[in-house]
């Protein structure tokens, strides 16, 4: 291996460390209005002020405008350590589902109303003895969200920066493509276990930015996209394949799979990524797998309980289960 061989792989593992370690911002300053704004719904309460009122007060205020602004100074820290540039960061260009950064931000906010108009409700319907846990939940549902947006949007952002790190690379044709990895346990999504492992070559993507369904998928996305060089093997990225994350972790399959679609998989030996509607984000209904796969007997569904319809379905289909489909992948 070359020294700058030797360089890059040394600076991909640093960018792991820094991938997985980074992601956790505070802005103190939109929390603690927050805080101030519930206190104040709390106080109109005691007062016998009317919802109508409280409502007006709640959409009069500036909350989450902080929020942008902090966002904005975290990523950009997080770009020069990943990129060892200080170039400014165009944060507006930054998209997750179709949305722009300030666009998600507004979103926030008008969820951000929403929520706290419910939370003067509950205030105004609760107990005197119940309104500090009712306070305390609503500060910290609203942390996890203020978490989430950081997350998501950094993961998109990172992204951003990657690509401007693979340009040269490419230029010199010593890409080879780009590795999906996600991070497995019980909350990992239908979408990212569909797409855990999944290779993108440069024969068919120029660049990861044309790559479909690319992290993030969804808030709080955990999966990220690793540039594999011509030197290195693909799967040397991949610390665990699905097999052996559910064999090993049979509970935390059927938490995710659901007990049925686990129990196909485990019995028919069918791969766990083919159970997922990628573009819906979501895992295919027990009848869409019956019909899909077309099993051909009721020994195909041993095992397997309280699937709906599972017997008139197992004889009229015809077909077997397709080879590409049964085989197990890594």
């Amino acid at each position: 291996m070359s020294k700058e061989e030797s360089l890059i792989r040394f600076d991909k593992m640093i960018e792991k460390e820094i991938i997985f370690n980074q992601q956790k911002f505070t802005d103190d300053k939109d929390e603690n209005s927050y805080e101030a704004l519930l206190a104040l719904i709390l106080l109109w309460v005691k007062q016998g002020k009317k919802i109508s009122f409280i409502k007006k007060r709640i959409k009069a205020f500036r909350i989450s405008e902080r929020l942008l602004i902090n966002l904005r100074k975290g990523l950009e820290v997080q770009s020069q350590v990943i990129t060892n540039s200080r170039k400014l960061l165009d944060i507006d260009k930054v998209v997750y589902d179709g949305l722009t950064t300030k666009e998600i931000i507004k979103a926030h906010k008008a969820n951000v109303i929403n929520r706290t108009i419910r939370f003067a409700n509950s205030i105004e319907n609760a107990n005197k003895s119940d309104y500090r846990n009712v306070f305390d939940n609503e500060i910290n549902r609203y942390k996890r969200s203020a978490d989430n947006i950081y997350k998501t949007v950094a993961s998109s952002e990172r992204d951003t920066y990657e690509a401007e790190v693979d340009k040269e690379p490419i230029r010199k044709n010593v890409v080879k493509g780009w590795m999906s990895v996600a991070v497995l346990d019980n909350r990992t999504s239908p979408v990212c276990i569909g797409l855990h492992s999944r290779f993108y070559s440069r024969k068919t993507y120029k660049t990861r930015f044309d790559i479909p369904n690319k992290p993030p998928r969804h808030p709080r996305c955990r999966s990220i996209l690793y540039t594999v060089y011509t030197f290195e093997n693909e799967n040397d990225f991949v610390d665990e394949t699905l097999t052996k994350f559910f064999k090993r972790n049979r509970t935390a399959g059927k938490t995710i799979m659901g007990e049925n679609k686990f129990r196909l998989y485990e019995n028919n030996k069918i791969a766990p990524a083919n159970f997922v509607d990628v573009v819906g984000k979501r895992f295919f209904t027990n009848e869409e797998i019956i019909n899909r796969f077309k099993f051909d007997s009721e020994k195909a569904l041993r095992g397997v309980s309280n699937l709906k319809q599972a017997k008139i379905l197992s004889k009229k289909a015809t077909g077997n289960i397709p080879k590409n489909l049964a085989k197990n992948t890594k």
